[in-house]
């Protein structure tokens, strides 16, 4: 996951290929394949810590966050552990919902209500 975060749209940056700065995309893919428009990352916006990162995961699993199962699982999982502790990294959300808020994440992208 970056290490950086749109607080405004509460998602994260990333910057891949010839993109020269961190920036993500805003709305829908239209049927040209493109997006309506991109967010690009404000100039100076620090980083999070690795280590810092890396804690965040450990206790998102300690608090029930589960990360094991299907190949197809443990990608969903890993990814909902991942936008809960960026969130907790940019101070969207308490560190002790951490584990509560990625499995929301799951359940919503394994379409469980």
């Amino acid at each position: 996951m970056s290490e950086y975060f749109c607080t405004e749209h509460q998602t994260p940056f990333f910057k891949r290929g010839a993109m020269k700065t961190y920036a993500h995309p805003i709305g829908e893919k239209g049927v040209d394949g493109k997006y309506e428009g991109w967010c690009n990352m404000p100039e100076g916006q620090e980083p999070i810590p690795k280590e810092e990162k890396h804690g965040l995961v450990e206790e998102a699993v300690r608090q029930g966050a589960q990360v094991t199962g299907s190949t197809d699982d443990v990608r969903l999982r890993s990814m909902a552990v991942a936008y809960a502790k960026d969130m907790v990294c940019h101070g969207v959300l308490e560190k002790d919902k951490m584990g509560e808020q990625a499995n929301w994440f799951l359940r919503y992208m394994l379409n469980i209500k």
